[in-house]
């Protein structure tokens, strides 16, 4: 018995003085901490305000939502045109929170995204920061059904 409480004891302080974060205080007084991202999140996080625009105007106000889940990410050229047109399709499943029922719905929404100068030989070169967002298609999900 006195061998189990001591070895509970040791267990104890072996991983309550073990460092569980990653977090340091810089220079500045602040607290840096690494957190995990994917290049999902990073492409999510640069569409947010034209995402936010494009639910807030399809229910007419604003809209507190997330997203479910990316379904696909396309890179389409189109060559029958000079010069060659390039963009990326992206279909993003969206959970926005409706208030009046107090429910979440499902929103599938397709979008186009134009990036200036994305295959040029000047790409590395001439700067332009304005990306496009598109909206393509957007359908609402209630349950199993599609509203129309």
């Amino acid at each position: 018995m006195r061998k189990i409480v001591v070895l509970a004891i040791a267990t104890f302080l072996v991983f309550a003085t073990s460092n569980l974060a990653n977090a340091e205080v810089i220079e500045s007084g602040r607290i840096k901490k690494e957190v995990y991202a994917t290049s999902e999140d990073i492409l999510i996080k640069a569409l947010e305000p034209e995402l936010n625009k494009i639910i807030s105007d399809k229910y007419g106000r604003e809209k507190i939502w997330q997203i479910s889940k990316v379904a696909k990410v396309a890179l389409i050229a189109d060559h029958t045109k000079k010069p060659s047109e390039n963009w990326y399709e992206m279909n993003i499943f969206v959970r926005v929170y409706d208030d009046k029922s107090d429910k979440e719905l499902l929103d599938d929404i397709d979008i186009r995204i134009d990036i200036p100068n994305m295959f040029t030989k000047d790409r590395y070169k001439v700067k332009n920061p304005d990306m496009k967002v598109t909206l393509i298609k957007y359908e609402q999900w209630q349950g199993q059904e599609m509203i129309k």
